[in-house]
């Protein structure tokens, strides 16, 4: 246990950070991530139902809108690389999309008097914006379209003229995998979002915040973190998270090293059958292999 929680695992950023009193970290990790402006912050169910009963529900790490405008923001944290994850980000962004809609299907049914006239359904969308923190990289055709070289941002345009055709969707990846300061370089970083990156990527490594680093939002983001200032409730969750977390860890390397292992003997065993089909006599495949006679019988 060192002094700050690892928030690169999404179910222990769920448990110390995802909660109404870091209201404010939210607002300043938004503004700085999506250049947006917040003047307060409504946290939602981070629970979405699936279109049908059978279908499995979502859970996001966070889902939060913006008190004025409604602008709706999905937060996600991965520190695996995983196939497809920005088409895996698109699948959750549908899900604020289509409460909106039903939201407005319902109002629309309570006008009319339970009846809905399509050709009054209002189909304009609120902005959703999804916030990925990944801990690695993902493939660009060029590398230079990164702001500062960590974030990728994409939306609906034009492929021609890259006019906007809808304000409604918005993807923000920040790609910690690209960041090229090291755990003891913390002096190389030069801006906040640098900062702010690199504060994600190693805080759980460390003792004492880096002296030059002063952003109110980097302050707050591993005092938010510190273990010690957690409520009680907070540190068994973060522990029972991180013994779960643990346990995970444990299973993938002991089903590669099972695999690895799994990997060898086959190995071991398409050799000795070369070897036979050579004609070559038992013991010395045997000594070749490491396989004993009773193994090389029941090839």
């Amino acid at each position: 246990m060192r002094r700050y929680a690892n928030i690169l695992l999404d179910e222990t950023f769920k448990v110390v950070l995802c909660d109404p009193s870091n209201k404010q970290l939210f607002m300043d990790m938004i503004e700085l991530l999506v250049h947006k402006k917040l003047s307060d912050l409504v946290f939602l169910n981070i629970e979405q139902h699936g279109l049908a009963i059978s279908d499995k529900n979502s859970n996001f790490d966070m889902l939060c809108k913006a008190a004025d405008t409604g602008e709706e923001f999905i937060v996600e944290v991965q520190n695996r690389k995983q196939i497809s994850f920005p088409d895996r980000m698109l699948c959750y962004a549908t899900f604020p999309i289509r409460i909106q809609l039903a939201e407005k299907r319902e109002l629309l049914m309570k006008l009319a008097g339970g009846e809905l006239e399509v050709e009054k359904m209002d189909y304009s969308l609120r902005p959703v914006y999804v916030i990925s923190i990944i801990d690695f990289a993902l493939k660009h055709e060029n590398d230079d379209v990164l702001e500062e070289g960590l974030i990728s941002r994409y939306s609906i345009r034009e492929d021609a003229s890259g006019e906007l055709m809808t304000d409604a969707l918005h993807f923000v990846f920040l790609e910690l995998g690209r960041l090229r300061i090291s755990d003891k370089e913390s002096d190389k970083c030069e801006t906040l979002l640098e900062r702010f990156a690199w504060s994600w990527k190693y805080m759980h490594m460390l003792d004492d915040i880096p002296s030059s680093f002063q952003d109110p939002l980097v302050l707050n983001l591993f005092h938010a973190t510190e273990y010690a200032s957690l409520p009680i409730e907070k540190q068994q969750q973060y522990n029972k998270a991180m013994t779960t977390e643990l346990d995970i860890i444990a299973q993938r390397n002991y089903a590669i090293q099972q695999s690895k292992a799994e990997g060898k003997a086959e190995g071991k065993a398409e050799t000795a059958r070369n070897l036979k089909g050579m004609g070559v006599d038992p013991e010395t495949i045997s000594k070749a292999t490491g396989l004993s006679l009773d193994e090389l019988n029941r090839l």
